[in-house]
């Protein structure tokens, strides 16, 4: 690719980028933004609140970069339930016969 090409594809991105945002963003302002224009679910919210909590609390650190599979979900799933979220196993031991074959 010659340098124009690349500059041509770069300033059309960025112009995408705008439009986009101009787009999206037409009826937005600072008040909507920080609440979510009240469309964000309860629940949704709670999900990013516990986990925020959880880093916060010190619960969720260590060095490093990791995903969430990496930390103990124990906390977090009694924090579910603390804040409304109720979850429970249940644990079916009988075996289910399948009655049709799958080929």
């Amino acid at each position: 690719m010659t340098s124009a090409a690349v500059i041509a594809t770069v300033l059309g991105y960025i112009a995408v980028l705008f439009a986009v945002a101009w787009v999206s963003g037409r009826r937005a302002d600072n008040a909507g933004f920080f609440s979510g224009n009240r469309r964000t679910p309860w629940y949704m919210a709670a999900f990013a609140m516990i986990g925020a909590a959880m880093v916060l609390s010190g619960q969720w650190s260590k060095k490093g970069v990791y995903t969430t599979d990496e930390f103990d979900p124990d906390p977090y799933m009694q924090m579910l339930n603390e804040y409304g979220l109720p979850w429970v196993v249940e644990e079916n031991p009988e075996t289910v016969a399948c009655t049709r074959r799958i080929t």
